[in-house]
């Protein structure tokens, strides 16, 4: 019994970090966001505002929200594998991916280093969607309990894949 509850603590606060992870980033946004408006009042000329803006942005959208969203769907549907090898994996590279992102776009703009890191990033999001796409389809139970919000959450995931495949394929110039 004690092990059970062991685990379940040590679960519990493994959960916590990474939630307290996704709110750093949105502490680290709202300051970078709060400089950016600042910059129009005085510019201290520490940083391009161009290049804070891109990393501002990917920061935000890949760093707050898709950690949250990663972390909610995992403890929502799939509460076994949310420490397993493949997703722990995926979740800590994709931290790495957007540290690298927060700090190359801030000192480069968009260039190697920073595209680099985007790019891990969506090979990271897709290998994401594969196997929570896998994990939840060789669920029975998760088609008897949760067929409704499952069905939104994989037209989500669909949507995503393609939007980055779009977005991918929009800064291909064909002249």
């Amino acid at each position: 019994m004690k092990r059970v509850e062991s685990q379940t603590i040590n679960s519990t606060n493994k959960i916590k970090k990474r939630i307290s992870i996704a709110l750093l980033y949105f502490v680290i946004i709202a300051l970078i966001g709060s400089y950016l408006r600042f910059m129009f009042v005085k510019d201290f000329g520490f940083f391009n505002f161009q290049y804070l803006l891109h990393s501002h942005s990917h920061a935000a959208m890949l760093g707050w929200v898709f950690t949250s969203l990663f972390i909610l769907l995992l403890n929502c549907y799939l509460p076994n594998e949310i420490f397993s090898k493949k997703f722990d994996v995926i979740f800590w590279l994709i931290q790495l991916s957007v540290w690298g992102q927060l700090l190359s776009f801030a000192i480069q703009g968009y260039a190697g280093i920073s595209i680099a890191f985007s790019t891990l990033h969506i090979i990271l999001s897709y290998f994401f969607i594969y196997y929570f796409y896998k994990e939840t389809k060789s669920n029975p139970s998760l088609k008897e309990n949760h067929n409704l919000s499952l069905k939104f959450v994989y037209g989500a995931l669909f949507f995503s894949f393609f939007i980055i495949v779009w977005s991918v394929g929009s800064g291909y110039n064909c002249n």
